[in-house]
């Protein structure tokens, strides 16, 4: 959905800012995110995906549906549908 603001990240993940810098430090040495300092404030930060975290995150996204659609299969595709959306 674009560049997020690190403390956002954090909050949504429930991770201290503190983590979240070591998490995205990963993320940045596999090429995966970069960060980049707002223009209107300095202090914040923004992290967005590379063109590779990406595809990293759709096929982690393929993987996880196919997961729940593997757990759920005993229900219909209808009633799978109610429960994945």
């Amino acid at each position: 959905t674009g560049p997020q603001m690190m403390r956002v990240l954090a909050e949504h993940l429930g991770v201290a800012v503190n983590s979240m810098t070591g998490l995205i430090d990963s993320l940045e040495q596999r090429g995966l995110a970069h960060r980049m300092r707002s223009e209107v404030d300095r202090r914040v930060i923004y992290v967005d995906l590379t063109e590779a975290g990406r595809a990293a995150f759709q096929q982690i996204s393929k993987a996880k549906l196919d997961i729940h659609r593997a757990l759920l299969s005993p229900l219909t595709e209808d009633e799978q549908e109610i429960l994945l959306v």
